[in-house]
This record gives structure tokens, C-alpha cells and sequence, in this order.
């Protein structure tokens, strides 16, 4: 038998072994990321946007741009991209992945093969009658699976990097498909789901060392006591959750307490790895009526302050995504899960109000005319923030009104010391001496020659600060002996500039463009929130769900 050199069994451990462990470090680093925090936005897309909130949605997008917004996220399923066996719709993802980074933005790419409660993996391997929604039982790990992935990622994952991707996920919520079923069968499926994405992560870096590959999670995993969560992770490079603020039974939970504790658990749950809020989101409640959720705009408005100020102190808390930009319209709503939650009958009126208004008011703009809410202030403000680590202006996040500002200055009493210049009387007659100060300067009033000189004058007005509404400063006229001299300095009118309350906005136009998913988002809590706690003894439950996937499937 033929000996193997020694030097060739080195190189081939080398190749197999250590490169793609040393680049699963690198990516872990995520290196294609900017230094520092990033705040991003999905758009949302509502075909029934009025005309006006459509200017105003790509207005304040821009605005966002040209304050320091430099992370977008789009997803694309993966049936999306490969519509038949082995045909690829490349264009679909380059063109969108072009428009993103002619804003100069940097996208984080999610390309779920399973999608909270269903599969996005192409229909010539999908059968949702059998345990693992597979054809003939296939598990995810399946080589007829896997094999078909990796084709797909040999043209995503560079395409990606080139177009300044610095993160890939190829599961989105996973852990519903899983954590939602039988103990038997989360047993049976869990090991094929950590092999699937031990698998792609290894061929994604064998391509590219640097993009970071994961599976994003939602953050009731955590809360829950599941376990699971910690065996994905441990194959991630990054730890990317979804979290909003609002319990299983649709209250509005955002209070600074509440949040810090929550993202406490969450970055305990990354360990060593960055993390990312793939959706960050909380409701804003009705603004012309109380609302059913216990939400303002005032709470909605702190819940992202206190989110930012978290990341700001938290180094490994690199990146949030906000969801989203406007508004859902109440149709939309209806059309997506209330007409159907309400015509199962499977949850109260009560809930449903709540429910209802939980989408209708997660916009960071109102629906009808595309108007900011509090909370856009604040938002766009630690994105300048995070921008400029070290602001010269606004060292603490200020939350901007759209209402006029009334800034009323003090009264401003400028008064120039009173001046002994009495001298004695004489026989000479100074001329007429026609004093103009300038700019509110001392005014030095000299007669012609005498054999008394009054020492001169010196009127300091103390240093006015410059007011937000103009000061008009009329210094008066200063009176000076022997003979009345009529001094009449110009009134000098202090103008500081004006202070504009209404945030800056760009007369660019980007193309109108579908860039971020509309993720119907809400279609899984209604499965994942009020029912998982119970979903052992509920045979109706599960019954729900299996509708649920089928009735909102794109």
C-alpha cells in the first residue's frame, strides 16, 4: 500500500480543517460591517398609500440617507429565486441589491428557506401533508435539499459581497416551524435544522470567508425557556432576534425597565457574537381616540430611545432595524389576518381591536398623508447620532416636534453703565461732533481740543446670547456734557440665525422601488404569542396554524 506524504496530508488537513474554522472566526468579526451602530428601516409597501404619504415616505427615506443611514435589509424566498429546478432569477436580487447601494446603503440579505411557519423552499420539494412538509419525508439536511442550496449560494453569496452585503440568513424564525409542534417531533426535526445551517454556513465561506451567515430568531424563543435557541447560535456568526414591544396578549410592553431587561436576555443569549434586531418595532396606538393596547405616542417615542441608548452603551449591539416606515392602512390589516382570525373565531373581540391596531399604528409616519410621529425624531436623531459619535450640536438625543416651536427669550435689558463725564465748564465751544457707533462699540465721544478732557467712555453692553426669535437691541442714546451732543447710534439689529424645528429634507426622488419585504410579520405571532404556551393540550391550536400557513402564503 502506497504511503501518503506527509506534507500532502498537511496541506489537505489545511484546505478541509482549519481554513474554514479560521474563516468562521473572521466572519464572526463581521469585518464587511462599518465600525460602529447602525439604525436601519424597512420602507413597507401598501399599494393603497394615499399619493402624499408616498412623497413624504420617500422624502423622509432620503432624509434618513443623508443623516447617516448606511444598513438596508431585503429578503427574497428562496422560491422566489429559483421559481423552477435549477432556473435562477439572478435579476430579481442583483437589481434590487443595485439600487441599495446607489444610496450608498450596505444590505443584510435574508433568504429563508423556512419562514416562521411555513417553507419558502421551491414546490418541487415542498408537501405539507407529510411530518416534515417535505416530499416523501425528506428532512431540511436532505442531501436533495442541501445540494440544490448550495447551487443557489455558488451565485448569491458573491453577488451579495459584491454589492456591499456583510450578512446572509438563510432561516427566518425557524424556531416556530420547530418549538410549535410535538415533543416527538421537535425531537425529530431540531438536529436536521442545526445540519442544515452548519452545512451552508461552511459552503458560504468557502466562497467568501467574510460574509457572516445565520438564522434569525425571535425573541419570545428566548423568553419562553426553549433551549433550542443556543444550539442555533452556536452556528452562527451573529445572533439575530426580532423583538417588539407588546406581550402575547397584544399590551403594549415597552417601558425602560421592561426593554433593558429584555435585551439583557437577548445579548446573554448572543454570548460572544454581535447582535442585530433583524425587526425592531412597537405601536404608536390610535391618535384620535384611547387606545385599546395602552399605547401613545409618547411611549412609542421612548421605547426606541431607550432601545438606542442601550445600543450606544453596549458594543457588541451593532445594528437595529426599525419596522417599519408608515403606517399599516386598516385595509391591509383586515385583508392579511383580522377578517381571518375574527371569521375562525378563535380569539376575542377585545384581542382583535388590540391586534388590529398594533399593525395599523407601527409606522414611524401616519398612513393617511405620511405626517412623522414623535418617535421619527427621535429615530432620525440617533441616526445622525450614531453618524457622528461626537455631535457638536445636540450632545443628547432631542426628540423634534412637527408643532411650531413658541421660544420665548428672556427680556433682554442692555444698558450701558452710567458715566460721570460732567466736566467743568469752559469758554470753548467744541464743533458738533456726530458720533456713529458701530455693532454696539464703545462710544468714544472726543470735542475738539480743551483744557478739560473727559475721560472716554467706554459702553460694554453685556455679551447677549443669541435667542431663538429675534432680539431687537436699541441701545440708547449715550448724553454727553458739556454742550448736548445728539448721539444717535443706529439701531443695531441683532439677528441671530434661525432656528428651524422641522427637520431637513432632501429633494431627491430615489426610484420608487420595492426594496424591503412587507413582511406580513404579524401573521406568526397570532401562533407564536397567545397560543405556544399551551399548544401541547390544544388540538384546535394546531388545527389554526395549519390554515394560518395556507391562508397567507404569498
Amino acid at each position: 500500500m502506497k504511503k501518503i506524504p506527509l506534507l500532502f496530508l498537511l496541506i489537505t488537513i489545511n484546505v478541509l480543517i482549519v481554513n474554514p474554522l479560521l474563516a468562521m472566526d473572521d466572519a464572526k468579526s463581521l469585518p464587511l460591517l462599518p465600525a460602529g451602530n447602525h439604525i436601519g428601516m424597512i420602507q413597507g409597501y401598501d399599494p393603497s398609500n394615499p399619493s402624499e404619504t408616498e412623497r413624504n415616505k420617500e422624502l423622509r427615506w432620503e432624509e434618513a440617507i443623508s443623516k447617516g443611514m448606511r444598513v438596508a435589509n431585503i429578503q427574497f424566498r428562496w422560491d422566489q429565486l429559483e421559481p423552477q429546478p435549477n432556473q435562477y432569477n439572478k435579476f430579481l436580487l442583483e437589481s434590487t441589491l443595485l439600487r441599495i447601494q446607489a444610496n450608498g446603503l450596505k444590505p443584510y440579505v435574508v433568504i429563508p428557506t423556512i419562514d416562521t411557519d411555513r417553507l419558502s423552499i421551491p414546490s418541487d420539494l415542498v408537501d405539507y401533508n407529510t411530518r416534515t412538509w417535505l416530499k416523501n419525508g425528506m428532512k431540511v439536511d436532505d442531501p436533495r435539499v442541501i445540494n440544490r442550496f448550495k447551487k443557489l449560494l455558488d451565485w448569491v453569496v458573491p453577488m451579495v459581497v459584491a454589492h456591499g452585503g456583510w450578512a446572509l440568513s438563510v432561516a427566518n424564525e425557524p424556531n416556530t416551524y420547530i418549538v410549535d409542534r410535538n415533543e416527538a417531533d421537535r425531537e425529530f426535526l431540531k438536529p436536521s435544522l442545526i445540519n442544515f445551517l452548519t452545512t451552508a454556513r461552511s459552503h458560504s465561506h468557502s466562497i467568501n470567508p467574510d460574509l457572516g451567515i445565520t438564522m434569525s430568531l425571535s425573541q419570545n424563543l428566548v423568553e419562553s425557556g426553549e433551549t433550542f435557541h443556543i444550539n442555533l447560535l452556536e452556528e452562527c456568526d451573529l445572533a439575530i432576534f426580532t423583538y417588539y414591544a407588546i406581550d402575547p396578549n397584544y399590551f403594549f410592553v415597552g417601558g425602560s425597565t421592561e426593554v433593558n431587561q429584555e435585551l439583557d436576555e437577548l445579548l446573554d443569549a448572543a454570548g460572544d457574537k454581535f447582535l442585530v434586531l433583524q425587526e425592531l418595532g412597537a405601536a404608536s396606538g390610535f391618535a384620535n381616540s384611547s387606545s385599546p393596547m395602552n399605547s401613545s405616542s409618547e411611549k412609542q417615542k421612548q421605547f426606541f430611545n431607550t432601545v438606542f441608548s442601550k445600543m450606544e452603551a453596549e458594543p457588541r449591539f451593532r445594528v437595529a432595524t426599525v419596522f417599519q416606515l408608515v403606517d399599516w392602512s386598516e385595509n391591509l390589516a383586515e385583508a392579511t389576518h383580522v377578517s381571518f382570525l375574527r371569521n375562525e373565531g378563535i380569539v376575542s373581540s377585545d384581542y382583535l381591536e388590540r391586534f388590529s391596531e398594533s399593525l395599523e399604528t407601527t409606522g414611524l409616519l401616519h398612513y393617511l398623508d405620511g405626517s412623522p410621529k414623535a418617535a421619527w425624531y427621535t429615530v432620525i436623531n440617533w441616526i445622525q447620532r450614531f453618524n457622528n459619535p461626537q455631535p457638536t450640536i445636540q450632545p443628547e438625543p432631542v426628540d423634534l416636534q412637527p408643532e411650531p416651536v413658541d421660544v420665548q427669550p428672556e427680556p433682554v435689558d442692555v444698558q450701558p453703565e452710567p458715566v460721570d463725564a460732567q466736566p467743568e465748564p469752559v469758554d470753548v465751544q467744541p464743533e458738533p461732533v456726530d458720533v456713529q457707533p458701530v455693532d454696539v462699540q464703545p462710544v468714544d465721544v472726543q470735542p475738539e481740543p480743551v483744557d478739560v478732557q473727559p475721560e472716554p467712555v467706554d459702553v460694554q453692553p453685556e455679551p447677549v446670547d443669541v435667542q431663538p426669535e429675534p432680539v431687537d437691541v436699541q441701545p440708547e442714546p449715550v448724553d454727553v456734557q458739556p454742550e448736548p451732543v445728539d448721539v444717535q447710534p443706529e439701531p443695531v439689529d441683532v439677528q441671530p440665525e434661525p432656528v428651524d424645528a422641522e427637520p431637513e429634507t432632501s429633494d431627491i426622488q430615489p426610484e420608487n422601488t420595492d426594496i424591503h419585504r412587507n413582511r406580513n410579520h404579524r401573521r406568526r405571532v397570532e401562533n407564536r404569542r397567545r397560543w405556544r404556551h399551551d399548544r401541547r393540550n390544544q388540538e384546535p391550536h394546531r388545527y389554526q396554524q395549519r390554515i394560518i400557513r395556507y391562508q397567507l402564503l404569498d
